[in-house]
């Protein structure tokens, strides 16, 4: 049986960028203790998630993965805006969201889509909106602080960046939480 792999592609932030979230979240959210929250190495947008699949597959994605970021100029987002997955009310996911500039986010999302139809990996079903997941919530308790606490900070802005490429990377799960090894980068035009 070959081996597989957890595989996604991502979008990189800079450590500039990593270094305010990581701020903002021991400075405004550490004291929630029922959040586990991302680490700073491990901050990124994630365009695609593949599930496990065979190192081939992996490698007969680079050529159509390299054409989709070549048709690609690099553009520029703002992070701004934090709120929650299901709702501000019942959060299960707290995200830092993009100004307007998502829409550039969602072309090369359905761009890839479209592209991989294809191949033999998980196929996301939902719409795709752009978030940064800072936090998963493990145990329901003190929701109504954290709701409110997400009101009072959700139109905090936290830096701007070009982006340039996205990249594929592997997830090994552990106890201590995931751990990212990038596979291969693909640059922008």
């Amino acid at each position: 049986m070959e081996t597989k792999i957890r595989a996604f592609l991502s979008v990189s932030l800079d450590d500039v960028i990593k270094n305010t979230i990581n701020n903002f979240i021991e400075n405004e959210l550490i004291s929630f203790t029922n959040i586990h929250w991302t680490k700073k190495e491990n901050l990124h947008f994630t365009l695609q998630f593949f599930g496990n699949i065979t190192e081939d597959i992996v490698t007969s994605l680079f050529d159509v993965l390299t054409d989709v970021a070549l048709s690609y100029q690099p553009f520029d987002i703002k992070l701004h805006s934090v709120g929650a997955f299901p709702n501000l009310q019942k959060p299960s996911i707290i995200w830092i969201g993009i100004n307007d500039e998502k829409r550039l986010f969602q072309s090369l999302s359905e761009t890839l889509k479209r592209k991989l139809n294809d191949f033999p990996i998980k196929k996301e079903s939902k719409e795709f909106l752009p978030h940064l997941t800072i936090g998963r919530v493990k145990v329901l308790k003190n929701i109504p602080a954290l709701s409110n606490k997400l009101k009072e900070i959700e139109n905090t802005t936290f830096g701007a960046q070009t982006i340039r490429s996205f990249s594929l990377l592997q997830s090994t799960l552990t106890n201590t939480g995931p751990i990212y090894e990038e596979l291969k980068r693909f640059d922008f035009a």
